[in-house]
């Protein structure tokens, strides 16, 4: 008989992925759990229970087979769990969770939504990176998406976001200065003789974006629906090419 499993585990509560969020908002929600788990010392967990793990199998550990072992499937009843909250109100925010080291219980489930702050894995970036790398063949779809204009070019991407009445509440507007003056930084950052820059607006309000970025967009600028999302990718520009 193998001997009781008395690891301290974590979950949080999957928010992204019970409410039907965007692969992306999934990625950073996992990596918070793994980032989080390893900066408190417990195994990061996912449960069976309500068909989440399924989700998590079918949304991403497909895609990213590497990240998806990151976590551990359980079958833990709910009232097994000792609960606590944190990130509870905004989706961006970051609270240290440093603060749940001293907790005794075995099985931790954190309340909170989205834990959308890079500070959450600042340490573990690069293995998450390197987790993060699709297979050879979903590589060559994704480029195939790109114009084919834009393939050899340095892409910068912008995420936007406008209030949507859902999320009232959990998150603010992008800042347009802050967005813009931190785009206009980094072209002047990696741009060169030799090496083209593009950047990509991606967001939920496309004439937001042209309004922000209105004399950055050229005349061959190409728009798309990618993954359920607008963009706009900018061209022709003196300074951003």
């Amino acid at each position: 008989m193998p001997p009781p499993d008395d690891r301290k585990t974590l979950q949080i509560q999957m928010f992204t992925f019970k409410n039907g969020r965007g692969l992306g908002q999934m990625l950073f929600e996992l990596a918070s759990l793994y980032g989080i788990s390893k900066q408190i010392g417990r195994v990061p967990v996912i449960t069976r229970y309500a068909g989440i793990w399924d989700t998590v199998s079918n949304s991403v550990s497909q895609y990213f087979p590497v990240f998806g072992a990151f976590f551990e499937q359980v079958d833990l009843d709910p009232s097994f769990l000792f609960s606590v909250n944190l990130n509870i109100r905004y989706c961006c925010k970051f609270e240290n969770p440093k603060n749940l080291e001293s907790l005794i219980q075995q099985h931790v489930l954190i309340n909170g939504v989205y834990f959308q702050s890079f500070k959450y894995f600042e340490d573990y970036k690069s293995e998450i990176r390197v987790a993060l790398t699709p297979p050879p063949e979903s590589a060559i779809r994704a480029e195939l998406l790109i114009p084919e204009d834009f393939r050899k070019d340095l892409m910068i991407c912008v995420h936007t976001k406008q209030l949507v009445f859902r999320d009232s509440g959990l998150s603010s507007p992008s800042d347009p200065i802050f967005t813009r003056a931190a785009t206009d930084f980094l072209v002047n950052k990696y741009k060169s003789e030799e090496r083209r820059v593009t950047v990509t607006v991606l967001g939920n309000d496309v004439i937001w974006a042209q309004n922000l970025f209105h004399d950055k967009i050229g005349k061959s600028n190409y728009f798309s629906k990618f993954n359920d999302t607008d963009s706009i990718f900018s061209k022709d520009s003196p300074d951003y090419t």
